[in-house]
């Protein structure tokens, strides 16, 4: 029996005008395979990134185990302990993340991450996007650094710049990778230190998912300032796909916050829960108001975007099965 969150979930997918997430013909990644009942890992189309590492790796250390998606990453992982000179020949850097530093997640980490690599190059790639020589690119909310380090490695031709309000990550980050450019970031924009129109590529990983709805229209004025007329910014939000994965897939969001979610979804709005001070999520953060849970719908970002900005793609639950990722590129 269907219960009642995974009913509504149901209904506003196939009916709900306003929650359109498939188009078959575009792009396949939107199927309705990527919305059933199943936690199953869902592999990137291409996987320029890993591939890359991985067949250097099998050069220096020979073939290890299966070629599947997440055995490659299981190989390159499998490799962070060997000696310093492999693992420089592969072109990474093994480096532990101190645990008073703010990470994403400490599992698998000392390599840094390819799967969110992999997925920002495969958007690139999706709308014909080729990055040229020096071009600037921000990892906007880096943390302390485990993706962008692995896109540095991966084309070091580029300008490579992250930001994060957490001081301590940015200052460790700048120390351990100094041919990426650090900086702290304010909470609320601007970032005072840049030029109008620096970056060709903003990306951001599960940060538009944290701001409240001011807040995160005011960080999209920023973006339109900072970035290039043609330029895309790439970000992961929760949608439809995130309470069906929290409700019902790990079940760690109560059926009533659900249902006022979803209900939130079917009428295009923006749904806002701040952490409070207290949640662990607020370390170094002092903005404890505008920094939580958010949820909406492709048609919210699409209305709130139209002045500036032109939808190139949106991958529903495209982020871990999860996050819904958005590209938008910068109108002139």
């Amino acid at each position: 029996m269907l219960t009642t969150v995974s009913a509504t979930f149901i209904r506003l997918k196939t009916v709900d005008s306003h929650i359109n997430l498939h188009d078959h013909d575009k792009d396949p990644i939107m199927s309705d395979s990527h919305y059933d009942n199943s936690s199953e890992f869902v592999p990137p189309k291409q996987a320029s990134v890993t591939d890359y590492f991985f067949d250097r790796s099998v050069k220096l250390v020979g073939k290890q185990g299966e070629t599947g998606y997440q055995e490659k990453i299981k190989t390159l992982n499998s490799l962070a302990t060997s000696t310093p000179e492999v693992i420089a020949e592969i072109g990474l850097k093994s480096v532990e993340i101190p645990e008073d530093i703010h990470a994403v997640t400490r599992e698998n980490n000392l390599l840094g991450d390819f799967y969110c690599p992999d997925m920002i190059m495969e958007c690139l790639d999706d709308n014909g996007i080729q990055l040229r020589e020096n071009d600037r690119a921000l990892d906007f909310g880096c943390s302390s650094g485990r993706v962008i380090r692995t896109l540095q490695a991966f084309a070091p031709h580029l300008s490579w710049y992250g930001c994060d309000p957490r001081a301590t990550s940015i200052k460790w980050a700048g120390e351990m990778f100094p041919e990426i450019n650090f900086f702290r970031s304010n909470e609320r924009p601007p970032l005072k230190t840049l030029h109008d129109s620096t970056f060709r590529l903003v990306y951001a990983i599960s940060v538009w998912s944290h701001f409240s709805r001011s807040r995160a229209l005011d960080w999209f004025n920023e973006m339109a300032r900072i970035i290039q007329h043609g330029g895309l910014l790439i970000f992961t939000t929760h949608g439809l796909r995130s309470i069906h994965h929290f409700a019902e897939v790990k079940c760690s969001m109560p059926a009533t916050k659900a249902e006022e979610r979803l209900q939130s979804m079917r009428h295009g709005d923006y749904h806002f829960m701040p952490y409070g001070s207290s949640s662990p999520s607020m370390v170094e953060l002092e903005s404890n108001k505008d920094w939580g849970l958010a949820f909406a719908p492709r048609s919210w970002y699409e209305s709130n975007l139209s002045g500036n900005w032109k939808l190139l793609q949106f991958k529903p639950g495209r982020l871990l099965a999860n996050q819904d990722v958005y590209v938008f590129q910068r109108l002139k």
